[in-house]
This record gives structure tokens, C-alpha cells and sequence, in this order.
């Protein structure tokens, strides 16, 4: 539970601007989680979005196909 809540945490850091990772000095992967000054000035940042694995969804199908006139 205490691993899963990390990652969740970590993650949630990482989608924002505001947040930045900074590598431990010592070895390994350890790093800390700082403020960045000049980060989210300009309001919301865009969403990273991960591309879609279905190649079957309406939104697909429908992409290619020209406009329908009225």
C-alpha cells in the first residue's frame, strides 16, 4: 500500500509544471520533489494525453471520412 501510494504521489508531482524533479547527490535513484518559480505562470498547462491502443472506436472509423454536406 505504502509503494502504491508513493507512485500515485510521484505521479501526480510529475503532471504538473509547478513541481520539479531534482536528483539526489548521492547514488542511486533517489531524488527530491522542489517548487519551480517560473513554472504554471501562464494557468493550467495542457494534459499530456497517451495515444489510443483501440484502433476499433467510432472516433477512428469516423476520422477519415469526409463531411457529410446538408
Amino acid at each position: 500500500m505504502e509503494r502504491l501510494h508513493t507512485n500515485s504521489i510521484r505521479h501526480n508531482l510529475s503532471l504538473h509544471s509547478r513541481f520539479v524533479r531534482v536528483q539526489n547527490e548521492g547514488t542511486g535513484k533517489s531524488s527530491w520533489w522542489m517548487l519551480n518559480p517560473e513554472g504554471g505562470k501562464n494557468g493550467k498547462s495542457p494534459r499530456r494525453r497517451a495515444a489510443s491502443m483501440d484502433n476499433n472506436s467510432k472516433f477512428t472509423k469516423s476520422r477519415g471520412r469526409a463531411a457529410k454536406k446538408k
